[in-house]
C-alpha cells in the first residue's frame, strides 16, 4: 500500500491510489482486512475536497471510479452458501458482515453528498439542465463532450441495483443486519428517492437510462439501457433464486422480498410468473420462516394485480393447491399469514356469491372450523376466532351450511378463559354477532343453545371469582358490552325470548346478571 502523502489530492492519498484502495476491498477474504481497508476510505473520502471531487469525475479516473464503487458495495453483499448442506441460519453464520456493510453504506453516503455539494456551488446555469432531468421518471446521464463542470453521478445510477439490494436486505433482518445498519440503510434509501416523493415503489418502478460517459465504463445489456431498478433486480435475482439455488442465498432472498413488498399495483403485472415462482419455492420449505416470507409475496401479489391477471394460465389454482398444503401447519405466524391469503385468493378463484359458485370457499371453512373445533393451543384459539368471523362475512347467508358447527365452537370457545385480554372469548363473542347477523333467518333451532351458552358466559365473567382471577376490567367490560348487543339481536329475532329474558332478570338464580339483563330488556 502506498504510504500516505500530505501533498496528494485526497489528503494523503493520491486519486490512483484512493481507486486501488476502493477497488482491493471485496478482494481481501478476511474480514478484519476488508475492514480496515473501508475504514481508510472513510477516512479518506471524508476529508476530500472539491477539487478532489472534480479530479475523480473526469477522466482518466471517472471509469476506475464506477469499477471501484462496484468493488466496494460487493463487499457488503453476502455470497451464496455453495458449500454448504443445511439451510437453517443463525447470526453467527454472519459475523462481520453488519460492521462492513455499515462502512460501505457510510462511504457511499459520504460520496453522494459530496458529488452534491459540488452541485449545489457550482455553476447554477451550466447544471439547470441536469437537474431538470434527474427530477423527471427519466433520467438521462450527462454525456461526454462538454468542459462544465456538472458532476457525474452514473457511478451511483448505474450501481444502485447493488445498492438496493444491499438496503432492502438489511432494513428488517437481523442476522447480519444491526441497529446502526437499517438506521443507515434507511438514510441512504430516502437520499436516493429525493425526486420521487417518498414513495419507494415510484422510485423502483421510474425508467432509467443508462448513458456511460466513458469507454472505461462497461456497456450495459442493450434491455437494461431503459429499465426500472425492479426490473434490474428481479433479472439479477432470476437464477440465484432459482429451485435448486434460493436456499444458499438468503441475503438475496430477503433483498427480493423488500423489494416486491414495496411494489404496488399495476407495475407487478409484467413479474407475476417470476414472483409465484420465487414464492411457491419459499412456502415449500420446511421452515416456518420461509414459509410465512412466500405466503406474504402471494397475498401481496393477489393484492397488487388484478383478478383476471391471476385466473390467466390457472396461477391461482396453482398458489390454491400450494396453500392447501399449508392447512395443518401449527406454526402460529404460517398461521397467521396464510388465513388472509387464503381468503384473498378464494375472492379471486370464485368472485360469485350465490352458493353453489363457492365451493372451495365452503371447502376452506369446513377445514378451518374443524381445526378451530379441535385446537388447543391458546394463541391459534385466537387466530382462528378472527378468521372464522371474516370468512363468514365473506361466505353470507350460505354459512347456514355449517350453522351447527359453529354454535358449537362458539360454545366450546367462549368455556374457556384465555388470558387476562381474553382474546379467543372476544372473538368468539365478534363471531356470534357476525353469524345472527347474516344468518338470522335460520338461528330459531339455534336459539336455545346459544342464549344458554351466553348466560353461563357472563355469569363466568361477572362471578365474584372472575372479578379477583385475571380478566382485566377492560376486557370484563368490552365482553358484557358484546354479550348485550348480541342478547339485543336475538330479542329481535325471536320476540319469545323476552319473557324468558324477564324472568331470568327477576330470577334470584342469576342474581349477578340482573345489572346485564336490564340493558337488554
Amino acid at each position: 500500500m502506498a504510504e500516505e502523502r500530505s501533498d496528494s489530492g485526497l489528503t494523503g492519498y493520491t486519486d490512483p491510489e484512493i481507486l486501488n484502495l476502493m477497488e482491493s476491498v471485496s478482494g481481501h477474504g478476511h474480514f478484519s482486512l476488508r475492514i480496515s481497508t473501508l475504514e481508510r476510505c472513510v477516512s479518506a473520502v471524508k476529508r476530500c475536497s472539491q477539487g478532489d471531487v472534480s479530479n475523480l469525475m473526469k477522466d482518466p479516473y471517472i471509469g476506475r471510479f464506477f469499477i471501484a464503487v462496484q468493488h466496494v458495495l460487493q463487499a457488503a453483499i453476502i455470497p451464496p452458501f455453495d458449500s454448504r448442506y443445511y439451510f437453517s441460519y443463525c447470526e453467527d453464520d454472519f459475523k462481520g458482515f453488519s460492521q462492513i456493510t455499515e462502512l460501505v453504506l457510510s462511504l457511499i453516503s459520504e460520496l453522494i453528498n459530496l458529488w452534491k455539494q459540488h452541485l449545489t456551488e457550482g455553476d447554477r446555469l451550466k447544471t439547470s439542465s441536469f437537474n431538470s432531468t434527474a427530477k423527471s421518471m427519466e433520467i438521462n446521464f450527462v454525456t461526454k463532450g462538454d468542459d462544465t463542470d456538472i458532476p457525474d453521478f452514473s457511478w451511483l445510477y448505474s450501481n444502485q441495483m447493488k445498492l438496493l439490494i444491499i438496503i432492502g436486505a438489511h432494513l428488517k433482518c437481523g442476522l447480519w443486519s444491526s441497529t446502526r445498519t437499517q438506521m443507515l440503510s434507511n438514510m441512504l434509501l430516502q437520499q436516493l428517492m429525493i425526486n420521487h416523493n417518498n414513495s419507494v415503489s415510484e422510485f423502483l418502478c421510474a425508467k432509467t437510462r443508462f448513458c456511460p460517459v466513458s469507454e472505461s465504463i462497461p456497456k450495459y445489456r442493450s434491455d437494461w439501457e431503459k429499465s426500472s431498478l425492479l426490473t434490474q433486480i428481479l433479472d439479477h435475482c432470476k437464477l440465484p433464486l432459482g429451485k435448486e439455488q434460493w436456499q444458499k442465498n438468503p441475503f438475496l432472498a430477503e433483498a427480493f422480498t423488500w423489494t416486491i413488498s414495496n411494489v404496488r399495483i399495476p407495475h407487478l403485472s409484467d413479474h407475476i410468473n417470476q414472483i409465484m415462482v420465487t414464492s411457491l419455492n419459499f412456502i415449500d420449505d420446511h421452515q416456518a420462516v420461509n414459509k410465512v416470507r412466500g405466503i406474504k409475496l402471494l397475498h401481496h401479489l393477489l393484492q397488487n394485480t388484478s383478478a383476471e391477471e391471476m385466473r390467466w394460465y390457472n396461477r391461482a389454482e396453482v398458489i390454491y393447491e400450494s396453500l392447501k398444503h399449508q392447512l395443518y401447519s401449527k406454526e402460529l405466524e404460517v398461521q397467521q399469514n396464510l388465513w388472509p391469503c387464503l381468503l384473498s385468493l378464494l375472492q379471486v378463484l370464485e368472485p360469485g356469491r350465490s352458493d353453489h359458485e363457492l365451493i372451495r370457499h365452503h371447502d376452506v371453512f369446513e377445514t378451518l372450523l374443524r381445526e378451530a373445533e379441535s385446537e388447543n393451543l391458546l394463541a391459534i384459539r385466537r387466530v382462528y376466532m378472527i378468521q372464522l368471523k371474516d370468512f363468514t362475512t365473506q361466505i353470507g347467508i350460505g354459512c347456514v351450511r355449517h350453522l351447527k358447527t359453529l354454535v358449537r365452537v362458539i360454545e366450546q370457545y367462549l368455556e374457556i378463559e384465555d388470558g387476562p385480554e381474553d382474546q379467543a372469548r372476544c372473538g368468539a363473542l365478534a363471531l356470534l354477532h357476525t353469524v345472527i347477523t347474516v344468518a338470522w333467518p335460520r338461528l330459531n333451532q339455534h336459539m336455545q343453545k346459544i342464549v344458554h351458552s351466553l348466560c353461563k358466559f357472563l355469569l363466568d365473567i361477572n362471578s365474584n371469582d372472575a372479578t379477583i382471577g385475571q380478566i382485566s376490567s377492560d376486557a370484563r367490560m368490552h365482553m358484557n358490552e358484546q354479550a348485550v348487543d348480541i342478547l339485543k339481536l336475538l330479542k329481535q329475532i325471536a320476540p319469545n325470548l323476552q319473557p324468558c329474558l324477564k324472568a331470568l332478570k327477576e330470577s334470584n338464580v342469576l342474581a349477578n346478571l340482573e345489572p346485564i339483563l336490564k340493558r337488554v330488556l
